[in-house]
């Protein structure tokens, strides 16, 4: 399992995470038994502004941190905190519950739960 861990979810589907104009939340993701758990740095983001969906084996998180109005409008002479909208899709390589996909945010981090339905082998990837 450790071995199918280690490719695992490299970035996003297809290779490497993207770095596009915008921001890419860091992700840890690690599998029990009986479910996959995917746990995202998301500071600031509110639980309304995130999407979490299944389709076929891919599971795709978007959403968007949204600039407060306590900030908005001055004149920064730097920003490093990512703003804006954000998009990330892992491909999961063994069989899921996709109707039992659950996510809460705590402390800003988004957890995303997804069980597993079978004895797959080819754990996630």
């Amino acid at each position: 399992m450790e071995g199918a861990l280690r490719s695992a979810f490299r970035g996003s589907v297809g290779g490497a995470a993207p770095r596009l104009a915008g921001w890419v939340p860091a992700v840890d993701i690690y599998a029990t038994e009986g479910e996959l758990v995917l746990l995202m740095d998301v500071p600031g983001v509110k639980m309304k502004d995130v999407e979490v969906v299944l389709a076929g084996d891919v599971l795709t998180i978007r959403g968007q941190k949204m600039i407060s109005g306590a900030t908005a409008g001055r004149r920064y002479s730097r920003i490093e905190c990512g703003y804006g909208p954000f998009e990330r899709s892992f491909a999961i390589g063994w069989p899921v519950d996709g109707d039992s996909v659950k996510a809460s945010l705590k402390n800003g981090v988004l957890r995303v739960t997804v069980p597993r339905t079978g004895k797959g082998t080819a754990g996630p990837r």
